[in-house]
């Protein structure tokens, strides 16, 4: 009896430590991720550089909070922060705390952040209103964000959220490809595209750090060709020219996307898109009728804490049904 008692645990204690694993693994990757950086400098009020002052970023939407210590001649770096907007202070000895709220950082950026301390007590503090630049200064990379707004209000027909990667400069569609259409139903594959005149294959896609390519270098895609639907990214940057060398593995661009993630509010979406030939005008050979033709596309999403501040949970789904009649045609020799 203790031998079959044995084996569902040592079973169970199996699965456990794979868990385990695999959730360092992931933890480990999205370290690695397309993530952002905050950098700066602090000084005095005539401009001195202030070493051993102490920095905090506060992520807003999660509660999150990172430090940091500046070094000798004032300056700190943050990496591996997450996109979302952000609250940085600083505060020494002798001097009122400054504070910089509502800093945007996107996929892969690093925002420099400067900050003048006054002098007074460490209890006070200074709310600085000063724009943080737009411009990349710290690296001669090309790049196009394509943000959280552009990805949920721009129309997307099979709502794939690759081919908005067309709205940067140098991106094309791919000879003999499609994305975000039904032209791969059968492979389930993603399309192609070029960045910069280079072939489809040479275009890197990642998803939160991680290389998504098939075996034929196309992006992945659903049973309808399409990618990851669009509800469930957060926004997606594209690199064309002088990227990295951390992003490795081809000759051409790269499209680096983050999903969203849950927040300390419980929020969530849902939505029903419909197509058919009520609304379809008839083909050249459909015999002046349109051909019966239902499509569905259909999902949502849910996220919230888990613990507050420190874990927190994310779903999304998304679904599709399609029921048409198509026309095949066939060429005829005449008399």
């Amino acid at each position: 009896m203790q031998k079959y008692l044995e084996a569902p645990m040592l079973k169970l204690r199996n699965t456990v430590r794979v868990l385990v694993v695999s959730l360092v693994i992931s933890t480990l990757a999205i370290a690695q991720g397309p993530l952002g950086t905050i950098s700066g400098a602090v000084r005095d009020q005539s401009g001195g550089v202030l070493p051993g002052a102490s920095v905090q970023v506060k992520q807003q939407e999660t509660g999150r909070v990172r430090t940091a210590t500046s070094d000798g001649a004032g300056r700190f770096r943050l990496p591996a922060l997450e996109p979302g907007t952000y609250s940085v202070q600083a505060g020494a000895q002798g001097f009122r705390t400054a504070v910089r709220e509502n800093v945007g950082l996107t996929v892969g950026s690093e925002v420099v952040v400067d900050l003048a301390l006054e002098v007074g007590q460490v209890t006070e503090s200074v709310n600085v209103t000063a724009e943080v630049p737009l411009v990349q200064t710290t690296s001669a990379e090309m790049s196009g964000l394509v943000g959280d707004k552009a990805i949920r209000d721009l129309p997307l027909n099979g709502r794939s959220f690759d081919a908005l990667a067309f709205l940067q400069p140098g991106v094309s569609q791919y000879t003999n490809s499609s994305t975000g259409t039904t032209a791969k139903v059968v492979t389930g594959a993603g399309g192609r595209m070029s960045v910069g005149g280079t072939p489809g294959d040479f275009v890197s896609f990642l998803l939160d750090g991680t290389d998504i390519r098939d075996h034929a270098n196309n992006t992945p895609g659903s049973v309808a060709g399409n990618n990851l639907g669009v509800d469930a990214i957060l926004e997606f940057r594209v690199y064309t020219r002088n990227y990295s060398a951390e992003y490795g593995r081809t000759a051409g661009g790269v499209i680096s996307a983050v999903t969203r993630s849950g927040t300390n509010a419980l929020h969530g979406s849902a939505f029903e898109f419909l197509r058919n030939n009520v609304f379809d005008a008839p083909g050249y050979f459909d015999g002046g009728e349109t051909k019966p033709f239902k499509r569905n596309q259909f999902g949502g999403t849910f996220g919230g804490p888990v613990i507050k501040d420190k874990t927190f949970f994310f779903l999304a789904y998304e679904g599709l049904r399609e029921r048409l009649e198509t026309v095949n045609n066939r060429t005829v020799l005449s008399a």
